[in-house]
């Protein structure tokens, strides 16, 4: 930590550094008396300047971190010990006794850690500018993302029964196996169902028929999902990333 002064208010809060996540957090600002030099070359002139603890923190774009790491610099605790401070001060308020002698040690740290403040400073970060590379990661990552939503919507996830749309997920496709293959078991011939309100009855035949058709859909379907995301992946440009269709190749939606 370093102290450092300027004529004019400056700043609290914190700076990123170019080229790193490490910054700088202004703390503590206060008004000082200060000697500064006269222009004559006469006896130094007394003058209010603006006064701040300088901490090298981290990582800048976290306030909070930079705060936590700034008082680890002058007092270094953990999680545990923040907690017990803030909770002890709380207990000594109750009782009376914050500010008895008796506690003079903790009441300088507990005030010393309160009177740090961080914020982010609008438009001081300076962040360079993006590579082509991190572009293209970009572009890659947001298209994957475009991916993973259309797999999961009702243009992928869905099939007909009798002309009522419905999709049953994983989980869902489990317990209907299940079922499927306690009724088989029991020696029974027709299967019921209930779903969104609706009544499905069938030959146990059938259901398997129906099951096998869906979870074969879905398999297909995820199968797409991973080549389009190996696709993007090995596109050079950007392009060519964000040109890419991400409804195409699925299988058409079963209907029974």
């Amino acid at each position: 930590m370093h102290t450092e002064r300027f004529d004019l208010r400056h700043k609290t809060g914190i700076v990123r550094l170019t080229g790193s996540n490490r910054g700088l957090l202004y703390a503590n600002e206060r008004q000082v008396t200060a000697e500064v030099p006269a222009e004559d070359g006469g006896e130094p002139l007394l003058k209010t300047v603006w006064e701040y603890d300088v901490y090298d923190v981290d990582d800048a774009r976290q306030p909070g971190k930079a705060k936590c790491d700034a008082i680890e610099t002058e007092h270094p605790f953990g999680d545990e010990t923040k907690i017990l401070r803030k909770t002890l001060a709380k207990v000594l308020r109750k009782l009376g006794e914050y500010d008895g002698s008796d506690y003079d040690e903790f009441r300088a740290y507990d005030q010393f850690c309160e009177a740090i403040t961080a914020q982010q400073i609008s438009g001081s970060v300076v962040a360079p500018e993006p590579t082509e590379e991190e572009l293209l990661d970009s572009a890659k990552a947001a298209k994957i993302a475009e991916i993973d939503r259309y797999n999961s919507s009702a243009n992928v996830n869905a099939f007909t029964v009798n002309g009522n749309p419905m999709w049953l997920d994983f989980d869902l496709r489990s317990r209907l196996k299940n079922s499927i293959d306690a009724a088989e078991a029991e020696g029974r011939t027709e299967l019921t169902k209930q779903y969104g309100g609706m009544t499905f009855t069938y030959p146990i035949a059938l259901w398997r028929q129906m099951f096998t058709a869906v979870e074969n859909y879905a398999g297909d379907c995820q199968n797409v999902t991973e080549e389009h995301k190996a696709a993007v992946l090995a596109m050079a440009t950007v392009e060519s990333v964000e040109a890419f269709d991400v409804t195409v190749g699925y299988p058409s939606n079963p209907a029974f």
